[in-house]
């Protein structure tokens, strides 16, 4: 499944200024998970360590937790496609998975200038790993690989290595084609931001260390992953017209001097969180469009408003933005921060129950017990994530006139 670009337009105002033109991927024609499905990411460092993973699973958790779906993280560090296929047997299968996110490449390239023999040795061992998790029932979702900056790794440039990794990227959408299953490109996305981004800002990153995702870089992959699985977006807040008094969504509960409160008239869920001081690398990302929610209110006097979400103030926009409508993340959920947290602790402690103790520890007597109380850990933390995914809340949204916004 390749990306299209489209034009991303950023709204104006004190956190809403436009930042840049984005390639964003076009949605998928269908969703690719399902209720119930148990999720792996198996892959190297970038799926072990980096944020993209928590970020997607959060998502989904926030807009279905009626599907109940189980994440598991099995990223291994300088790992290749050669070497996954030995460790599928050991690390994932056990958990019995319905599904396989299967990222592998940046490794494979061997950090070199292209050559036959590197992908070659790619495209077999990227089938082979394909086919065993085929056979055992599972369905697999193939990631092409990322880019790198050379701007932070010289040598990366020299070899000139994103040229490398697009080939592979190449490879790794051929062997989806050949076993029929979906391809998820999020080379091209994340090179496109990379190369936006320097042109406005040549010292500007998303690798900080020239290869693994930073934040910002976390948010780029989680927007192409999100979009490219079909994932529904969060709805919108509603839409209020206060010359009329007419809109829907939301309801206007009290007006006083340049002050309009309204209520969200169905109860929200705890949505996606976004910590604040992340609201404009969401939305520079793209991130916005999943974390967001549309808020329009149409006919306030002309000036620069500020957004509080349950007395908590967010950021400013102005009457313009307001009538058109703009993308507003819920900042003020505890519920949804708790979410997000458990999520982390989740997968740090599936992590230490087969990196650490299932992998080195588990022929010393004893040990059997620590990993049964790890899964029965993990199995909490799911239950905790649903519990919090399935509450709800109602929410008040206040606009008030700031003469000193600008």
């Amino acid at each position: 499944m390749s990306l299209r670009s489209c034009l991303l337009k950023l709204l104006g105002g004190r956190f809403l200024f436009l930042l840049l033109c984005l390639a964003i991927p076009c949605r998928a024609e269908q969703v690719l998970l399902q209720p119930n499905d148990r999720v792996a990411w198996v892959g190297d460092s970038i799926t072990e360590y980096c944020s993209h993973v928590g970020i997607v699973e959060q998502y989904i958790y926030a807009v279905h937790p009626d599907w109940k779906i189980h994440f598991f993280i099995s990223g291994w560090a300088g790992e290749s496609a050669p070497a996954a296929q030995a460790r599928l047997e050991r690390d994932v299968l056990p958990e019995k998975p319905t599904v396989a996110f299967l990222h592998y490449g940046m490794n494979d390239g061997e950090y070199s200038a292209k050559s036959n023999d590197v992908v070659a040795r790619y495209a077999d061992a990227l089938s082979k790993a394909v086919q065993k998790l085929k056979h055992a029932g599972v369905r697999v979702i193939l990631i092409g690989p990322t880019c790198v900056d050379p701007d932070q790794r010289p040598q990366l440039g020299k070899v000139n290595y994103n040229q490398t990794l697009r080939s592979l990227n190449e490879v790794a959408l051929n062997v989806a084609e050949q076993e029929e299953i979906p391809f998820l490109d999020i080379y091209t996305m994340l090179i496109d931001y990379q190369n936006r981004l320097k042109s406005q800002n040549p010292q500007a990153t998303i690798l900080p260390d020239g290869i693994h995702p930073g934040t910002e870089g976390g948010m780029v992959i989680a927007s192409s992953l999100l979009s490219q699985l079909g994932i529904k977006h969060l709805p919108d807040w509603g839409t209020f017209d206060v010359t009329t008094g007419n809109g829907s969504g939301i309801k206007l509960e009290k007006y006083e001097e340049k002050s309009w409160e309204f209520t969200v008239r169905s109860p929200s869920p705890p949505a996606f969180y976004v910590a604040p001081e992340d609201d404009a690398l969401a939305r520079r990302s793209g991130l916005i469009h999943y974390a967001g929610r549309k808020l329009t209110v149409k006919g306030l006097p002309a000036g620069a408003y500020r957004i509080s979400l349950d007395d908590l103030p967010g950021f400013d926009a102005t009457s313009q933005n307001l009538s058109q409508g703009i993308l507003l993340p819920d900042w003020s959920s505890d519920v949804a921060r708790e979410m997000r947290d458990i999520i982390r602790e989740k997968d740090s402690n599936y992590h230490t129950l087969w990196n650490e103790v299932r992998i080195f520890y588990s022929g010393i007597p004893g040990a059997s017990k620590t990993i049964s109380g790890l899964l029965e850990a993990d199995e909490g933390y799911h239950l905790a994530v649903l519990n919090l995914a399935a509450t709800s809340r109602k929410l008040t949204i206040t606009l008030t006139f700031d003469p000193g916004s600008h």
